[in-house]
């Protein structure tokens, strides 16, 4: 079995959202304290709000994903399924973020639902080209 998400995807999906809610909080309650004027507060609190949506889109929903020559392995930390690579209808990945962000579609819903979402492992020098996990899906597809 081949892992092809990250290996930091608990820390993404996890560890990360509680270190930013509280990081954010702590900022927000010491402006309170400093009087900071209002304008200061409200540009504070809005870019906070916009970088919380960006962060929820961009992690919110992401699995670990391993893959042999049968199965797609999806796991959220708390249940592991396995996905028949026959019920893999397209594989697509996101260039514009790091790590890069892959999303598998199924032709039939999972228990996850009707696309996986996962997170690629680091590859140096990779840049706009199509990531090798996306590359692997598609082999092994093909040969089932």
């Amino acid at each position: 079995m081949q892992r092809l998400s990250t290996s930091l995807t608990y820390f993404y999906k996890i560890v990360l959202p509680i270190i930013y809610v509280v990081l954010f909080s702590g900022l927000f309650f010491l402006l309170l304290s400093l009087d900071i004027a209002l304008p200061g507060l409200v540009s504070f609190l809005i870019s906070a709000i916009l970088f919380s949506l960006i962060f929820l889109l961009h992690f919110y929903g992401i699995k670990k994903v391993s893959i042999d020559n049968r199965f797609l392995y999806v796991s959220n930390f708390k249940k592991e399924i396995q996905i028949p690579l026959a019920q893999i209808n397209s594989v697509k990945e996101n260039v514009w973020f790091l790590p890069r962000k892959i999303t598998v579609r199924l032709e039939t819903p999972c228990p996850f639902g009707g696309k996986i979402t996962f997170l690629g492992y680091y590859e140096t020098f990779l840049f706009f080209k199509t990531h090798p996990a996306v590359l692997e899906i598609r082999e092994r597809i093909n040969k089932t």
